[in-house]
């Protein structure tokens, strides 16, 4: 039941189904299942084994491998697998599409030879190639790798036919173009690992033996553009897992990739120039020294050529000096100064005077958030860990005001940090606002003594001063109304209005207070006038320049957007105060400045490099081998970084770890 399933799996997957009596040579591979989708290599391998040796599972780490060791070809035509619908019938290929078995008759004759190719042919661009097979089960070791054109008969073993080149393990012996192959290295059988080399450079073909180079095989490797790797078997049983470069390989690859590249930039270095050709090159570092700055270096360097300088040394200060003013957050100076050493700039290029301006916004808004966030009041917290109000501290004692004698300071708020808040007036009721508002329970008022008649307790006997001043009750049962205590006995007694003298002094003490934050507000609103009035400026000159580009629009609308943001936190890890936006700044106002001049924003040096980089990519497409190892930046700098106006190499740095390349 459970077989039934998966060969109905397969079919509706288009996977081949048993034997595959047609030799086709169909370029489009069998589909292959991820790993990642639930199925592992044991479920699906055809000989019933473990699964191949040389599967990666973690698809991203074999990427990068493969793109780290072919940086110039294009990953998805590098070849990674085993085509199930280009091989000999005799032959099974596992579901990774890396393992492939022997199951016909195995008689070693040459009718029962069976050969598979690899998904993809070989990329010239790859400049030197390398994959390696595992020897599973090797028997007698009736079996060949090699490389091979796309027109080879996939009945016979690499190197017996025309384009066909392979190495043997029964015998040790390469073939080429021929059924009688030379003496070339040791036989090989079960648990070795061989690999095969191919320098498409200088035309030469390689193999190696469990790590170990086993020398040149043939120097006149053709058709170099269609050559797929290749594995044959002979004999029943034989397995072997191929590994194309997705996990570390036993022999290390970069000293041959290393050694090629050294012959083709020698090749080119040692190309004669004509002697006219001095004084150009001396002209083009001349240029590329005024246009980056380096005023002291160019006039040395020309004064040594016997060159007249481009530009003079005073006037690459002035431009370094407003670049500096752009990169340092100082972009109000940057454009005074802009405006005094070039008059008319901004007219002429109302792009940068918009950048520049929007940059002066978002810094005059930072300035504000750094100055409110050092004006900000402290904190008070009262004794229960809840936080005072601002409003609470006497603007009397924050004036120096005389305090009130009759103040008086809570238990609690004495006991705590806030040393210098002065108690409301005593009252009768308690001192919040709202009357609807429960009185805490721990917050006893004092009493003050009246000049004429007993004054109630508040909550004396479990009563609130609310309760009694409502006719709730009295202290001893009775009732107010109006002003008048009604005893138990139903005798009135008359009781004096409360002593007014406090509330009238709290009543001048928050006009006061009411007065100091209206002139505050006066002087904060004038502060952030200033900086809308100049935002309302920037707008009406995006207004002034036609065809405005969508990502000038977009950094107008994210620099004015920067008034609202309060905390300035916000502001030092905004992207418009970053060090990347800055430098983009910086080089945009230089570039302007150059134009004003009349000069080029660019050197003609690095706009040949830049040149050359496109030259380099038409040789991939042309697939010039050599184009692996032409990277101009490595010829000029080395393994030095290039300048910043030159196109950086493109070439993939090696993996941290070693271990990721090579098996040791």
């Amino acid at each position: 039941m459970t077989s039934s399933l998966f060969t109905v799996m397969l079919m509706n997957r288009g996977l081949p189904i048993g034997d595959d009596s047609s030799n086709s040579n169909d370029d489009e591979m069998g589909e292959e299942v991820s790993s990642s989708r639930g199925l592992s290599e044991d479920s699906w391998g055809s000989d019933g084994m473990k699964p191949a040796t040389t599967f990666e599972e973690n698809d991203r780490l074999a990427r990068e491998r493969l793109i780290n060791l072919y940086p110039r070809a294009e990953y998805k035509r590098l070849p990674r697998a085993w085509n199930k619908n280009d091989k000999y019938h005799f032959l099974d290929i596992s579901h990774s599409s890396l393992r492939v078995s022997y199951k016909g008759n195995g008689k070693q004759q040459q009718k029962d030879a069976a050969s598979t190719r690899a998904d993809y042919p070989i990329p010239p661009q790859c400049g030197v190639y390398y994959f390696e097979i595992t020897i599973v089960r090797g028997l007698k070791g009736c079996m060949g790798v090699g490389i091979c054109g796309k027109s080879v008969n996939l009945n016979r073993l690499p190197g017996w036919d025309r384009y066909s080149y392979g190495y043997h393990g029964d015998d040790g012996n390469f073939f080429s173009f021929s059924g009688n192959g030379v003496a070339y290295g040791p036989k090989f059988t079960t648990g070795d690992v061989v690999g095969c080399g191919v320098n498409l450079v200088n035309k030469t073909i390689f193999f190696t033996k469990n790590g170990v180079h086993l020398g040149i095989a043939s120097r006149e490797v053709e058709h170099i553009d269609d050559l797929y790797p290749t594995i044959g078997l002979q004999t029943t049983g034989e397995v072997v897992d191929a590994n194309f470069g997705q996990r570390p390989f036993r022999f290390d690859i970069r000293p041959e990739m290393e050694a090629a590249r050294v012959k083709v930039c020698g090749e080119i270095l040692a190309v004669q120039l004509p002697s006219e050709k001095t004084d150009w090159m001396n002209k083009l570092v001349s240029s590329w020294m005024a246009c980056e700055g380096h005023s002291k270096s160019m006039a040395s360097f020309c004064n040594a050529a016997k060159l007249v300088p481009e530009e003079g040394e005073q006037s690459i200060e002035t431009r370094k000096e407003i670049v500096a003013l752009v990169l340092s957050r100082r972009s109000a100076e940057a454009i005074s100064r802009m405006e005094d050493a070039y008059p008319d700039i901004f007219v002429l290029n109302k792009n940068i005077a918009l950048v520049l301006k929007c940059q002066q916004f978002v810094e005059m808004a930072a300035e504000i958030a750094k100055q409110d966030a050092l004006s900000k009041p402290v904190t008070i917290s009262s004794s229960n860990g809840q936080s005072l109000p601002s409003s609470i501290v006497s603007p009397r004692s924050a004036l120096n005001y005389p305090t009130n004698p009759h103040k008086r300071t809570y238990g609690k708020y004495a006991d705590s940090q806030a040393e210098d808040i002065e108690a409301p007036p005593a009252r009768r009721t308690p001192p919040f606002a709202d009357e609807d508002m429960p009185v805490p329970a721990d917050m006893q008022m004092e009493q003050e003594p009246c000049s004429s008649s007993e004054v109630v307790p508040a909550a004396r006997n479990g009563q609130s001063s609310e309760d009694v001043k409502n006719g709730a009750g009295s202290a001893d049962g009775g009732s107010i109304d109006d002003g008048v205590i009604l005893g138990g006995d139903g005798d009135p007694t008359i009781v004096e209005e409360e002593n007014t003298e406090d509330e009238e002094d709290a009543e001048v003490e928050d006009g006061i207070r009411r007065a100091e934050e209206a002139a505050a507000c006066a002087v904060e609103y004038q502060k952030y006038n200033e900086v809308i009035e100049f935002g309302r400026s920037i707008y009406a000159l995006s207004l002034q320049i036609p065809n405005l580009s969508g990502e000038t629009k977009a950094l107008l609308n994210d620099s004015l957007a920067t008034i609202c943001l309060l905390d300035h936190a916000q502001f030092e890890s905004h992207q418009l105060l970053s060090e990347e936006h800055l430098q983009d700044l910086a080089k945009q106002t230089a570039a302007a400045i150059l134009e004003f001049g009349g000069r080029s924003p660019q050197s003609q040096l690095s706009r040949y490099f830049h040149l050359w980089a496109k030259m380099q990519s038409e040789l991939a497409s042309a697939k010039i081998p050599h184009c692996a190892f032409t990277d101009v930046t490595q010829l000029v700098f080395g393994a030095s970084p290039p300048p910043s106006t030159f196109p950086s190499s493109s070439a993939v740095p090696p993996l941290a770890d070693d271990n990721n390349m090579v098996v040791g």
